[in-house]
Formats: structure tokens, C-alpha cells, sequence
């Protein structure tokens, strides 16, 4: 992989929790390695640290609907034409029921 790669990682939150603990630990481990890493998430308690590493932290309010939401598809569009990104992996982490 070219040590120019884009790489944004999306999320619902950066915040405590396992596959956060993973996004932030991958996000440090592939900016370590000299890839251009971006986040794409509510803020959290992880969000200061990566800035801190040098990953931009987007901040985006993912919305949980049960349809389309056009307007969150466009600002979602939008961003990836503004960075031109090559991967991008999406965790998505379904609500616990009560």
C-alpha cells in the first residue's frame, strides 16, 4: 500500500468500548506506519489522543433511521470527494436491546 493512502475509518462514536478501543489502536497503528488516517465519528473520550497522533478526527452524528437519509448520504459524499479516500473501513455496532 502506498504511504500516501487516504484510510478513513468510520464509526458511531469514539468513545470507550471494545471496537472502539480497536479503531483507536488501528487509526495509531497505521499513522505510525505513515498513512494518512482520518476518523469519521461522534466525538469521544479517544478523540483528543488521535488528534494529539496526528489523525483528523471528522466529526460526524451517524443517525440510526430505518430509511434513507439523503442528506446525511451527501455530507457523507461530500466528505469523501474533499479527501479522495482509497479505504475505508465502517464499524457499525447494532443497539442492545433492553
Amino acid at each position: 500500500m502506498d504511504k500516501q493512502t487516504n484510510i478513513l475509518i468510520s464509526l458511531e462514536v469514539l468513545d470507550i468500548g471494545g471496537v472502539e478501543t480497536f479503531v483507536c489502536n488501528q487509526s495509531l497503528a497505521m499513522k505510525k506506519k505513515g498513512y494518512n488516517v482520518y476518523t469519521l465519528s461522534r466525538k469521544g473520550v479517544f478523540t483528543e489522543i488521535l488528534q494529539n497522533q496526528g489523525i483528523n478526527c471528522i466529526e460526524f452524528d451517524f443517525v440510526d433511521k430505518s430509511y434513507y437519509d439523503w442528506d446525511k448520504i451527501n455530507q457523507i459524499l461530500e466528505i469523501f470527494e474533499k479527501y479522495s479516500y482509497n479505504i475505508c473501513p465502517t464499524y457499525k455496532c447494532p443497539k442492545r436491546s433492553k
